[in-house]
């Protein structure tokens, strides 16, 4: 048994439209035409007069939860970082209570008390496909971020950020260089001025995720659960807040 989903497309205007797909589970030798009513014969869905608007489906690696999409540990000095996190799902999320919390490399980030933390206040709601920026006071992107804060401090070299919840639930992590609890294995670690940045898709490079790549606005959704396969450096850092465009 499994789901089968696919990434977000748009419907671009008042058309008729139709639409399907076809899966294989042989490789590509016998395909088969997936409907809506759990049997699988040859048909088409048609959508009369479709309203301006986007149709969302969602890909099997693309997070249904809020993610950590992109940070950067050091910039003009040791204390310049921020956090990026990304809703890719199509519904608000009410963050409030909701933490974001750093361990050192060596400290299992299974803790949602005890570890340094940004706490987001009453209120805050994270829009689909949209961002909320955190970053350290008086820094660069300070004037730019959502929030700022000064408990967070992140190593140079590895840890762990992670997400919890108001329920102190994990919500999503990502351990860096030398972190030794990540997700599967550890993402790359940025030197100063670079940051490292979720994936849009599988096939996204730190050349199609930078300005003016063909993945720039695609989100920062892609999540296998292997921290290793989900990041990739960036040169430049483009951290995003809650003012900016929705993606995809």
């Amino acid at each position: 048994k499994a789901n089968i989903s696919f990434a977000s497309f748009y419907v671009p205007g008042k058309y008729e439209y139709v639409y399907g797909f076809m899966y294989s589970v042989d490789g590509g030798i016998n395909w088969v035409y997936g409907v809506t009513d759990n049997t699988f014969y040859k048909s088409w869905i048609y959508i009369d007069k479709a309203k301006l608007g986007r149709l969302n489906l969602l890909n099997p690696t693309q997070g249904d939860h809020l993610v950590i999409s992109e940070f950067m540990v050091a910039g003009t000095d040791a204390d310049d970082e921020f956090i990026e996190i990304y809703n890719p799902t199509v519904s608000a999320i009410d963050i409030s209570g909701w933490k974001i919390r750093y361990s050192a490399a060596t400290t299992a980030p299974t803790s949602c008390t005890s570890t340094p933390s940004f706490t987001f206040p009453s209120g805050t709601i994270i829009q689909p496909r949209k961002y909320i920026l955190l970053a350290e006071t008086g820094k660069t992107y300070a004037s730019i971020a959502d929030f700022t804060q000064t408990s967070i401090s992140l190593s140079a070299t590895g840890g762990h950020i992670f997400i919890c919840d108001s329920s102190n639930n994990r919500v999503d992590l990502v351990g860096y260089g030398t972190a030794s609890y990540p997700e599967t294995a550890a993402s790359v670690v940025a030197p100063a001025n670079k940051s490292v940045e979720r994936k849009a898709r599988a096939t996204s490079t730190s050349d199609t995720m930078k300005i003016g790549g063909v993945d720039e606005f695609l989100g920062n959704g892609y999540d296998t659960e292997n921290n290793s396969q989900d990041f990739v450096l960036r040169d430049v850092p483009q951290p995003q807040n809650s003012s900016s465009t929705p993606e995809p």
